[in-house]
């Protein structure tokens, strides 16, 4: 696969500065920069857009935003918060000219299921109303069902489909994580059913350690136990031509060298 499609989220060296990934991740031959909102807020976002730019590398998306049910109560006022804020990462995501802004619902957290998932589906049409003002697009990401109770009610590729589907907005899409929905029996017929959709707006990928120790235990694509490759091979199937932004949470690898990381990354990927 050629690099220019290959992009690294900056979770993955979460111990680099914004100038030192930028520098490092263009040294190593990568297509684009994934950047994190958290990344960008100590050089302040004008400072740290004007980085990115300088930088020429291409920006495979907008991380993160959504995050409705995290309160510690059943509050509008919190919904609302989060909103705004998912909002403001809207105009952000326009300036940097990120084809996506990665979008968590927010886990069950003081909610039933039920609740949760109707308060994630009202915040994402306030989200997309804002898109379609702004001109961008919404990934809205599937995690691992693991992480209800701690990142997403949205657990499936079909269920964010049909969730996207509901809400009805043209900036409203998939933002397809293949680390946490390679799992699921269905996953090749949600990748199809998204390119058909026009859904699929940004793909992340790396691999399911075997046995994970955590969940911050990811690892480099190839090294794990996903069939990646076939993934990755299907949703090519479908015409995408987009980034495919490696994005790992791992200790281990965090505490690792960067360059050896990011060699390794290269590496899988030209060769699939």
């Amino acid at each position: 696969m050629d690099l220019s499609r290959l992009a690294v989220s900056h979770i993955t060296t979460n111990n680099w500065d914004l100038p030192t990934a930028l520098e490092r991740y263009k040294a190593h031959g990568l297509g684009a920069y994934g950047p994190w909102r958290d990344k960008l807020e100590p050089y302040g976002f004008e400072n740290a857009l004007a980085m990115i730019k300088n930088s020429g590398m291409g920006v495979a998306n907008y991380c993160a935003a959504g995050f409705f049910t995290t309160g510690d109560k059943a509050c509008q006022e919190a919904v609302d918060a989060a909103v705004e804020s998912s909002i403001a990462a809207i105009r952000e995501q326009k300036a940097l000219g990120a084809p996506c802004l990665v979008t968590v619902v927010g886990p069950v957290g003081c909610y039933t299921v039920d609740a949760a998932e109707h308060v994630a589906k009202d915040s994402l049409r306030r989200l997309a109303k804002a898109a379609e003002q702004n001109g961008v697009d919404i990934g809205l990401e599937a995690l691992h069902p693991m992480d209800i109770t701690t990142f997403s009610t949205v657990r499936t590729i079909n269920q964010a489909l049909d969730i996207i589907d509901e809400v009805g907005s043209p900036r409203m899409g998939l933002l397809l994580d293949l680390y946490n929905t390679w799992w699921d029996p269905q996953i090749k017929d949600g990748i199809k059913r998204a390119a058909a959709g026009g859904h699929i707006k940004g793909v992340h990928i790396a691999d399911w350690r075997n046995p994970t120790r955590s969940f911050t235990d990811r690892a480099v694509p190839g090294q794990g136990i996903a069939p990646l490759a076939e993934l990755v091979a299907a949703v090519e199937d479908t015409g995408w031509k987009g980034y495919y932004d490696v994005e790992i949470f791992s200790e281990e690898l965090w505490n690792s060298d960067y360059d050896k990381l990011l060699d390794d990354i290269v590496t899988w990927f030209q060769n699939v």
